[in-house]
């Protein structure tokens, strides 16, 4: 069987500009364009929606440091991962940073699917962790 993983989680943030991010790429796909891009550690919170994917990892983890509550947020995960999501919407007051085992579109193109055997387990995992100070 066939499959990808990722998750959804939502985090919330009162100022967007004061986030500082240490993600383990520098090019990104935005949703619905084929335009390979170069991330230079901020983004534009004036978009409506900024919906960009992250590939070519070069680490299993990210840092998000939220300098407004002075809160640092790590994730890490397994090397399944090859792709990490960033998720957020103008005037709302939250972000998503989402690992995912594939690319978006990844079940009708097969590209970087997991697969498992009859009654076979496959074990992954996401760790988040937060620092306050």
């Amino acid at each position: 069987m066939p499959f990808s993983t990722g998750i959804h989680p939502y985090f919330t943030v009162a100022n967007k500009q004061q986030l500082v991010f240490d993600l383990p790429s520098t090019q990104f796909q935005a949703k619905d364009d084929e335009t390979i891009q170069t991330f230079s550690g901020q983004f534009d919170f004036e978009q409506d929606e900024i919906d960009v994917a992250f590939f070519n990892l070069s680490k299993s983890s990210a840092v998000v440091n939220d300098l407004s509550r002075k809160l640092k947020l790590t994730f890490e995960w397994d090397n399944r991962y090859s792709t990490l999501v960033f998720w957020t919407v103008k005037g709302k007051e939250f972000y998503c940073l989402e690992p995912w085992s594939s690319p978006r579109n990844a079940l009708n193109t097969g590209k970087s699917l997991m697969s498992a055997k009859p009654g076979e387990t496959i074990e992954t995992f996401v760790k988040i962790s937060a620092d306050l100070g």
